[in-house]
């Protein structure tokens, strides 16, 4: 919910692919009025977005763990491997991405 406040994706996009009903969305929602993530406009205040950059900062670290554990070389190798099968699943689902992939430095 908070990368739809942010305008990194479309709501009906992640609900739908997360098979969330409306009531489950709004009850989404509720929960980050009453932690004063999400405003009453539905917009991420400021350290709302604070929040969310952290939390995307720790799952981009720990992602990368593995990545840093292959290396630079092989890590690209793993990635130009990969890339033709990611790009099926993303356009056979039709997944909106926020962020274009790219592979991380090893």
């Amino acid at each position: 919910m908070t990368i739809t406040a942010a305008g990194g994706e479309v709501r009906e996009s992640i609900r739908a692919r997360r098979g969330w009903t409306d009531e489950e969305w709004a009850e989404g929602e509720r929960r980050l009025r009453a932690r004063r993530l999400l405003d009453s406009a539905g917009n991420l205040p400021p350290w709302g977005r604070a929040a969310g950059d952290a939390v995307e900062a720790l799952t981009d670290r720990f992602a990368s763990a593995p990545w840093t554990a292959l290396g630079t070389p092989r890590a690209h190798r793993l990635y130009a491997l990969l890339q033709p099968l990611g790009e099926r699943i993303i356009h056979g689902l039709g997944l909106p991405l926020p962020v274009a992939a790219k592979p991380p430095d090893g």
